[in-house]
């Protein structure tokens, strides 16, 4: 009994090792919009189905132009360099296309009150503004900001 089942063990693992056929890895493809609004009208037309057999394209990417239609349209229509790239770019890239750039929505260049206080502590920079109208640099204010520059340089030489 023992040797029957070994047998057939020792067969089914030996005849499992033939049989199994190695696949290379599925290679992921990029399709131009042409190709994509082609399949789209084609699942509009009969089905999602019969345009994932037709042209090779897994039912999740009909599903997904299907959704995307309009954009694609919009892609398609807007100049003849864009026609011809497979995705528009993205992803945190800088832009490539001045097309992209103009249809691009425009930054904000305004900063609040709270954003540049935190941005002039974290520099260490300090605003510093007269607290009275009547708070005047003196009239000799120049000669002064002179004879201390001097005094200074002056203390560094005995100091070398």
């Amino acid at each position: 009994m023992r040797t029957r089942a070994f047998r057939f063990i020792f067969s089914v693992v030996e005849f499992g090792s033939d049989e199994e056929e190695v696949k290379p890895p599925q290679k992921l493809e990029a399709y131009s919009i042409e190709f994509k609004l082609k399949v789209v009208k084609h699942a509009k037309e009969i089905s999602k189905h019969s345009a994932n057999i037709k042209y090779g394209v897994s039912r999740s990417c009909v599903q997904d132009w299907v959704t995307l239609e309009s954009k694609l349209h919009q892609i398609q229509n807007s100049s003849p360099v864009i026609k011809f790239k497979k995705k528009p770019q993205g992803g945190g890239r800088p832009l490539m296309f001045k097309d992209f750039d103009r249809h691009a929505k425009p930054k904000k260049d305004e900063a609040s009150r709270g954003w540049l206080e935190r941005f002039l502590v974290h520099h260490n920079f300090r605003i510093r503004a007269p607290t009275t109208v009547c708070q005047k640099p003196p009239s000799n204010y120049v000669q002064q900001i002179v004879d201390f520059l001097l005094y200074i340089t002056d203390i560094q030489r005995k100091h070398k």
